[in-house]
């Protein structure tokens, strides 16, 4: 098994243990494993729930400072495109 196989079996193995433990580093560390463009949504769409809310913790936007400093809800699934283009 190559090296790159390796690193996509252990990111897809941190989404199956994110799930079934449900706890917060182990949700958190498969999102993170999971960034590259061919994963992040298979990623997304597993450990992210529909209704999430994206917290955008940018403080350089003088636009995101006028609704709500630092804290922009928005949909989190879609938001995550943003940041993690494909």
């Amino acid at each position: 098994m190559s090296e790159q196989e390796t690193a996509q079996s252990a990111a897809l193995n941190a989404i199956e243990k994110a799930l079934a433990t449900k706890a917060p580093k182990d949700v958190v560390q498969a999102f993170l494993l999971n960034t590259a463009k061919e994963s992040v949504a298979y990623a997304a769409e597993k450990l992210i729930a529909e209704n999430a809310d994206y917290v955008s913790l940018n403080f350089s936007n003088p636009e995101l400072k006028k609704l709500n400093p630092g804290q922009v809800p928005a949909k989190a699934v879609t938001s995550i495109f943003t940041l993690f283009p494909m």
